[in-house]
């Protein structure tokens, strides 16, 4: 349209000289209506088709209240505004994807959450120096200080961004603002919905190369320190120590005693994998355990990682001590065991076994682990000192009610077999990496 009045005007003027007629009066007008509207005019592309809301349930219009759990959506708003903008350090919180320019690809991604305890509540399409890329505020965002949209729904939020915009002409281009209707943000308001405890488990892919290793791209994945550490709720997983060479864990194909390990999802592939990270406290990388297997089709930046064991669905006991009672693999500690660190398997993967000391005798409520395909026994010392059967064929992270008739000071878990083909990725020949385990208070 623009460039019609341009090229009308510069008509006129050939034709007129530019002296004012009813004509020219016409055109001025125009385009000062166009400019007033500038905000309007940019929200989107009108050479083409309007885009539709995300296929993943069906939509109804932005001035609806909605009525079902689907998506709406609200126009010449822009998710940047005030508080939209605070979080942006945080991808539990904030996600921005350069990499995803078009809303055909953002549908994609946006979907990649459904499965998430912390699903996109609203997204967008903006353009940052003309340059357009995805925005998406998550469900732990909508929870945040949020000014004077603290507590409202993602669709209040947006139209509140689109009221404040309104005299702003030359806020920028900006796409369609993509909301959970009122009637999702109610139900999970109700608490049938995804709730805050269940947040810290994913991680975003923020980019796939490793400036340190002359490797394909998407051989590894670069991720968030903090979002890790905010997860893990402790920073003890990252190595400081000034001498740690990240292309020596390469060239060894795993991270020894320095990095952990997690069972992980990516879940634009769905494939389960032991996820190898380590950092020194300034980057967070990630790959496939082993490293040597990896792939240059393991990771897109943007990709989701779902941690499989997270969260801790209980308070860990106060444990002083681990301790390991039989050889582990690498000779490495017991405190080993704990989630953060780099697990433990038996010496050559034969039998394990980890005493637990409290700092003072009291009952546990169950065991927090990711030996999903391992069994172990838990046991415990009596006040004579004799070691007492308690649980076996124990998998994976429980609970039992009638732990909390036994009070004992140590505690003990121990697996006949730590076979590598059973830890679901987390150990291999060649990482150093094993299980964990962890005694819920």
């Amino acid at each position: 349209m623009q460039r019609q009045i341009d090229a009308l005007q510069e008509g006129l003027k050939q034709q007129n000289k530019d002296k004012e007629t009813p004509i020219a009066t016409a055109v001025a007008v125009a385009v000062e209506v166009v400019e007033d509207d500038r905000y309007e005019s940019k929200k989107l592309d009108t050479s083409k088709p309007t885009p539709s809301a995300p296929q993943l349930q069906p939509y109804v219009d932005g001035d609806g209240d909605g009525d079902c759990d689907c998506w709406n959506y609200v126009d010449a708003g822009d998710i940047r505004v005030g508080p939209g903008s605070y979080y942006t350090d945080d991808d539990q919180k904030t996600v921005i994807n350069e990499s995803i320019t078009k809303e055909s690809d953002a549908k994609e991604f946006i979907s990649t959450y459904e499965r998430s305890d912390n699903p996109i509540a609203m997204w967008q399409i903006v353009y940052e120096e003309g340059v357009p890329r995805l925005w998406a505020h998550r469900f732990a965002f909508m929870h945040q200080n949020l000014d004077a949209d603290t507590g409202g729904s993602p669709k209040g939020f947006a139209t509140s961004t689109k009221k404040f915009l309104s005299h702003k002409r030359n806020w920028g281009k900006r796409g369609r603002i993509y909301v959970r209707s009122d009637q999702w943000w109610k139900t999970c308001k109700d608490g049938t919905k995804p709730s805050p405890v269940g947040w810290q488990n994913s991680l975003i892919v923020k980019g796939n190369t490793h400036p340190d290793c002359e490797l394909e791209e998407g051989r590894f994945c670069i991720l968030s320190v903090q979002a890790i550490t905010d997860i893990l709720g402790h920073d003890a997983w990252i190595k400081r120590d000034s001498d740690i060479n990240f292309k020596s864990f390469v060239a060894s194909s795993g991270v020894g005693g320095h990095g952990t390990v997690f069972r992980a999802r990516n879940e634009r592939t769905d494939k389960e994998l032991g996820l190898l990270v380590w950092s020194n406290g300034v980057d967070a990388y990630g790959c496939c355990n082993p490293t040597e297997f990896t792939t240059s089709s393991d990771w897109k930046v943007g990709d989701v990682i779902n941690l499989l064991d997270f969260p801790c669905q209980g308070k860990l006991a106060n444990v002083s001590t681990y301790s390991s009672i039989t050889g582990t693999g690498w000779n490495l500690g017991g405190d080993n065991i704990r989630f953060g660190q780099c697990g433990l398997v038996g010496g050559w993967w034969k039998e394990m076994e980890i005493e637990y000391e409290l700092r003072d005798k009291s009952s546990i409520s169950g065991v927090w682990s990711d030996s999903v395909e391992l069994p172990y026994t838990v046991k415990y010392q009596n006040e004579h000192g004799d070691w007492i059967v308690l649980k076996t064929d124990c998998k994976g992270s429980f609970f039992d009610a009638t732990f909390s008739k036994v009070q004992a000071k140590r505690w003990r878990l121990h697996w006949e077999s730590t076979d590598m083909h059973k830890t679901q990725g987390l150990s291999t020949y060649r990482s150093g990496g094993g299980l964990h385990a962890e005694l819920i208070a």
